[in-house]
């Protein structure tokens, strides 16, 4: 994972790779298995509130991820969850570019998501 910081640093920065199963193969209520689009809370803290259902969650460095991509909403599913700590200057991560190997070969992806903890150095009125 290589984030590229628009504004500021994190005071810590932790990368997770979260796979869930398809519907079919879900045994709790459907809210824990949804993916997650923003929290305060990490990974781990939203786990023990029985709030965050994975069939695994592993640091990313080193992952392996063997499932394929699937439009279908019931499909299995992986996500890279980022969990940022921020100071009083704050930070604004504006892309991640995930580096990978498939069938032998180097690969990158960016992602051009925006990940943002409002602070004196964020000016922008848009985002805080």
């Amino acid at each position: 994972m290589k984030p590229h910081y628009k504004v500021g640093k994190p005071v810590n920065a932790q990368f997770w790779v979260r796979t869930v199963p398809g519907t079919q193969d879900r045994p709790d209520p459907q809210g824990m298995w949804s993916p997650l689009g923003s929290d305060t809370r990490t990974p781990a803290e939203l786990a023990r509130r029985g709030q965050l259902a994975s069939k695994s969650l592993v640091a990313a460095q080193g992952a392996q991820v063997d499932q394929r991509c699937d439009e279908s909403p019931d499909a299995p599913f992986t996500e890279i969850l980022t969990v940022l700590s921020a100071n009083d200057a704050g930070v604004w991560v504006d892309r991640m570019d995930v580096e990978y190997e498939a069938d032998g070969q180097d690969r990158a992806m960016r992602v051009n998501w925006s990940y943002v903890a409002c602070g004196y150095l964020i000016d922008d009125p848009e985002v805080c």
